[in-house]
């Protein structure tokens, strides 16, 4: 029996299907890449508009600009600052404004606001055209979750964009990690699981009228709480 030929291009000499195939996966690619740089672009420009083109009349914008900015100034969170958000959100806002070497102000915070929205639906798009195939879903899951988290303009840098990001990664980590690394896939996506339950723990009992009613209780929860929080972030200060 005659043994096929690999060539540089890893297609087999002599075998017509594999010599076909190539070229047209190729093609696939490249179109896709075209037609999602294109969306993004798109996405990019509109996002721009929406998110500097209006201004909510309650100033819950600056109440999370504020409390970021006396943050990364040094300021201890929960004590010398007020928040009502975990401490996770302070430390990745701060850590981005650090790495970008700006201050905390309304511009950069909207265009971080900006860039999660719109990774945010690239994301759920290449997630969703990974798991289907097909480019036409990616194409419609990408305009369906930028279409809907149009509502992150409302509020700029609110934590809800983490959200967002957090559920993003868990569609992607699904769609492109569990196939071949199926060990280190389910293993991020169970940190990631535990962490939006603790979230929403979290945010469900501080809104209970009982959380404000029964002092103790609320203490004893915050105490069961602390050494899950304690793990997932690291460190609970500002930092130095």
């Amino acid at each position: 029996m005659p043994t096929a030929i690999v060539s540089d291009s890893g297609t087999a000499a002599g075998n017509p299907t594999a010599e076909r195939r190539w070229p047209a996966l190729r093609d696939r690619r490249l179109t896709a890449s075209v037609v999602y740089t294109l969306l993004v672009v798109l996405c990019l420009l509109a996002a721009y508009y929406a998110m500097f083109s209006q201004f909510a009349p309650y100033d819950d914008e600056g109440f999370f600009d504020y409390s970021l900015k006396l943050f990364v100034g040094g300021h201890t969170l929960y004590n010398s600052v007020f928040s009502e958000y975990g401490p996770f959100y302070y430390e990745l806002f701060g850590g981005l404004f650090a790495l970008i070497g700006h201050g905390v102000n309304t511009d950069a915070g909207r265009l971080i606001q900006l860039v999660v929205w719109v990774a945010a639906s690239l994301g759920l798009g290449l997630a969703a055209h990974r798991l289907t195939g097909r480019l036409a879903i990616g194409v419609a899951a990408l305009a369906t979750s930028f279409t809907l988290m149009n509502s992150l303009t409302n509020e700029p840098m609110h934590p809800e964009a983490l959200v967002c990001a957090l559920l993003t990664a868990i569609a992607m980590v699904t769609a492109f990690g569990l196939r071949g690394r199926p060990r280190s896939s389910l293993f991020v996506l169970g940190a990631l699981l535990i962490y939006e339950v603790v979230l929403w723990a979290i945010d469900g009992w501080t809104g209970h009228p009982l959380a404000s009613a029964t002092r103790w209780l609320h203490t004893l929860v915050g105490a069961a709480l602390w050494p899950v929080i304690v793990g997932l972030m690291g460190r609970f200060h500002a930092p130095q």
